[in-house]
Order: C-alpha cells, then sequence, then structure tokens
C-alpha cells in the first residue's frame, strides 16, 4: 500500500513520468523502476517456467556467459536514482555469482525485492535478508 492515497500517487507518477515526454521531448526522468534479470540458470525445472519456454524455441540451454558481470550489474545499480526500486529476477537469482553482494549493494540506496523459488533458503539466509532490509520477496508456488 502506498503512504500516499490512490488520486495522489497517480497524479504524482504522471508528473514524474508523462508530462517530460510530452512536453519535452527526448527529455525524461531517471527510471526509478528497475528489473533486473540477472541469471537464466535456475535450480529447478519447473513447466510453467518463461525461460524454458524459450530454451524450447532456441533449441538450446541459455548459456552463463550470456548474463551481465558482477562489474556490470554494481554499475547500473549504482547510475540509478537514490531510492529506485530494483527487483532482482532470473531464473533462480540466489544462484548468481555474487548475488548476496549484488543485495548488499543495491540496499544502502535503494528498495530491494527479490523474485525467487525460495527453495535454497536457510535459517541463515532469511537472516541475511532481514539484515539488507530487502522490502519484498516474491515467489511462486
Amino acid at each position: 500500500m502506498s503512504r500516499w492515497p490512490q488520486g495522489i500517487a497517480r497524479f504524482l507518477k504522471r508528473l514524474y513520468y508523462d508530462l517530460p515526454a510530452q512536453w519535452l521531448p527526448g527529455l525524461v526522468f531517471p527510471c526509478r523502476n528497475v528489473v533486473l534479470e540477472l541469471t537464466y540458470r535456475c535450480n529447478l525445472t519447473c513447466d510453467f517456467c518463461y525461460l524454458r519456454v524459450e530454451e524450447e524455441k532456441r533449441g538450446r540451454v541459455i548459456k552463463k556467459k550470456s548474463e551481465l558481470t558482477y562489474e556490470e550489474i554494481g554499475a547500473i545499480i549504482r547510475a540509478l536514482p537514490w531510492r529506485s526500486n530494483i527487483t532482482f529476477v532470473g531464473g533462480e537469482v540466489t544462484i548468481k555469482d555474487r548475488f548476496w553482494d549484488l543485495v548488499d549493494l543495491a540496499a544502502r540506496r535503494h528498495r530491494v525485492t527479490i523474485g525467487t523459488n525460495a527453495v535454497l533458503f536457510t535459517p541463515h539466509i532469511c537472516d541475511r535478508i532481514l539484515r539488507a532490509g530487502v522490502r519484498m520477496i516474491g515467489t511462486s508456488i
């Protein structure tokens, strides 16, 4: 739930995103909502997963070398405006190299959400999520 009444929140969103694009062509404010697909790899093979559909279309598994590196993702995170909303998704984000370092980096300046199957979660991982200040975790059942 937003801290703003729905009408005000809609007005502010329009003011931030739509009006500059209409009145000042070519000039827009920085994006504040970013979804970063960190990895295509996963520890499961769910029938409903969009990555499996992509692999079937291509006739091959999506390789790890297609992923952005920690440094590339870190540069994107650092370039975002203060208190942006960052959502980490993928295949399974927790198997991405240096994933928890990325969470720590992002959570220092931004609001972080994680999309995960949560199969690899342990009490230690849950503590780490809480300490980092992750705002929300999304998973499918």
